[in-house]
């Protein structure tokens, strides 16, 4: 959605971003996005660093709260409950960002008049210690980060939750880089916390 010529680069497009403590990470993500996105959509989850500080800077950032039971839910209880007024949604982590790559294909792709397609895929690398991992599962893989509007919902799980949608999916073959500032501990913690939700997703998902 251009706006002027100082901001042609804006795209009709809302990011939603999801936080809590991500007082570390917050401005290097809204950075990545400022100058694509029509708006963004925060989903906090009570933080008690200074994250609301940092955001409240931001003119273009939307801030609600809901109590969090996990990623999905928060994800859904947006779609459900905020009128996005744009044609597109990307979905990011608060500890991720978009390279320049990536935005640029994302600007041709948003802007052409082919939109016979509901989502768009792209490749997410996790950094780990200043080193990007280049080999595994989970880095890099493909992941649907954008769709249309009423078009998408997240997939009801505890770990891995995913956006599917309603029509076809294209791809960009840039990279959305998923970077995490916290301690070697913190990082232990919160991946015994995902051995923990992938158990509930085996027994319990949809």
């Amino acid at each position: 959605m251009l706006k002027n010529k100082k901001e042609n680069t804006i795209l009709d497009l809302t990011a939603i971003i999801l936080t809590y403590n991500e007082e570390i990470h917050i401005d290097r993500c809204i950075k990545s996005l400022i100058n694509i996105v029509d708006e963004i959509i925060i989903i906090d989850s009570y933080s008690t660093d200074k994250t609301i500080q940092k955001l409240k800077k931001f003119k273009k950032v939307k801030i609600f709260k809901n109590k969090f039971i996990n990623q999905a839910k928060q994800i859904n209880w947006a779609l459900k409950n905020i009128k996005f007024s744009t044609k597109w949604i990307l979905r990011v982590d608060a500890d991720e960002y978009l390279t320049k790559p990536l935005k640029d294909k994302v600007i041709i792709k948003l802007r052409s008049n082919d939109s016979d397609y509901s989502g768009i895929s792209f490749n997410r690398k996790i950094k780990f210690k200043n080193k990007e991992i280049n080999f595994g599962i989970t880095s890099p893989h493909k992941t649907l980060r954008i769709w249309k509007k009423n078009k998408g919902r997240c997939l009801d799980h505890w770990m891995d939750e995913q956006i599917i949608v309603n029509g076809d999916v294209i791809h960009i073959n840039e990279t959305l880089i998923d970077h995490n500032l916290n301690s070697f501990n913190w990082w232990k913690k919160k991946h015994i916390n995902y051995a923990k939700r992938e158990a509930i997703n085996f027994f319990f998902n949809e």
